[in-house]
C-alpha cells in the first residue's frame, strides 16, 4: 500500500483551478470541507470518511495541487509505452506541459474500497470543472483520456503487456496498481494466446480482488480463457519491476509460458 494514491492532471495551457467552482462540484457527491486555498495549493477534507493518528481522529485529507515545473513527455515513458487502449496517448502527452496533481494525504488509514472511491470522486470533479487533456493515473502508470475515466477506474488497475525474446514467443502480462490498495498484482506468462483476450481475463480478475480481497489460495486452479480449461494460481515475487509479490497464473498446456 502506497502513503498518498494520486493521479496527474495534464493541460497544453496553465489550468484554471477556482475553488469555488470545485467546491461546488465536490458537495454535489457528499459533505467535504475547504481547508485552505491558494494559487498553489487547494486542500479539502470529508468528515464523513475519518481516519486514525496518534491524536485521535480527523477527516480524510486531500490535495489538489498546481504543478510548479513544466512536464515533458520523457517524464511519463513507462506510462505512454503502456497504455494501449488510447491511440492518441503519445501524441496528446507530447503537447502537454503543465501539471495539476490530484492526491490524498490520510487515505492509507481507510479500508481500500472507501479510499478507491473518495480518490476517484475527488479526481472526477477536478477533471469535470479543470477540463485537462489527458491524467496520469500514478499507480497504475499509464495515461488515461478524460472521456474514458469512469471505464478505466471501474478496473482498479492497468494491465501492462511484455515481450520476451528468451526464450521466443513468450509474454508476459501483469497488473499495476492494486498493490497500491493492499492488495496483490497478478502475472501471467503464457505463449500461443491472444494477448487481447489475456488482458480481458487479468481485468475481470482484478475486479474479482477488488471485491474480495486475495480470494486465490496457493494452487488453486481457476477457469482460464477457455471456462474449461485451469490456470493455477501462486503467490510469489513478480517478474517485472517494481519488485512486488504477486498471484502468478500459469494457463493450461500448450499455453503456459517456457522457463
Amino acid at each position: 500500500m502506497i502513503d498518498s494514491y494520486g493521479f496527474g492532471l495534464l493541460f497544453e495551457e496553465p489550468p484554471t483551478l477556482d475553488s469555488g467552482s470545485l467546491m461546488n462540484r465536490l458537495r454535489q457527491d457528499g459533505t467535504v470541507d475547504l481547508v485552505s486555498a491558494s494559487d498553489e495549493v487547494i486542500q479539502v477534507a470529508y468528515p464523513d470518511h475519518p481516519v486514525s493518528i496518534a491524536k485521535g481522529m480527523i477527516p480524510s485529507l486531500v490535495n489538489i495541487v498546481r504543478w510548479a515545473n513544466p512536464v515533458k513527455p520523457s517524464d511519463f515513458k513507462t506510462a505512454i509505452e503502456q497504455t494501449y487502449d488510447w491511440a492518441e496517448a503519445e501524441e496528446t502527452m507530447s503537447r502537454c506541459r503543465h501539471k495539476v496533481r490530484v492526491a490524498d494525504l490520510t487515505g492509507a488509514g481507510l479500508p481500500y474500497q472507501e479510499r478507491y472511491e473518495l480518490i476517484a470522486a475527488v479526481l472526477r470533479a477536478v477533471v469535470e470543472v479543470s477540463r485537462p487533456r489527458a491524467i496520469h493515473w500514478e499507480p497504475a502508470d499509464c495515461i488515461v483520456a478524460p472521456e474514458s475515466l469512469a471505464r478505466r477506474l471501474s478496473f482498479y488497475c492497468n494491465v501492462r503487456l511484455f515481450e520476451i525474446t528468451k526464450p521466443k514467443g513468450n509474454r508476459l502480462m501483469d497488473t499495476m496498481g492494486l498493490v497500491a490498495l493492499g492488495l496483490v498484482d497478478v502475472q501471467c506468462l503464457f505463449r500461443e494466446l491472444d494477448a487481447s483476450k489475456v488482458a480481458w481475463w487479468l481485468y475481470q480478475f482484478a475486479r474479482q480482488m477488488y471485491a474480495k480481497d486475495d480470494f486465490v489460495k496457493d494452487g488453486e486452479a481457476l477457469p482460464g480463457i477457455d471456462a474449461a480449461e485451469r490456470w493455477v494460481c501462486r503467490h510469489q515475487l513478480a517478474m517485472a519491476p517494481p519488485s512486488r509479490a504477486v498471484i502468478d497464473v500459469t494457463p493450461s498446456a500448450p499455453h503456459a509460458g517456457k522457463g
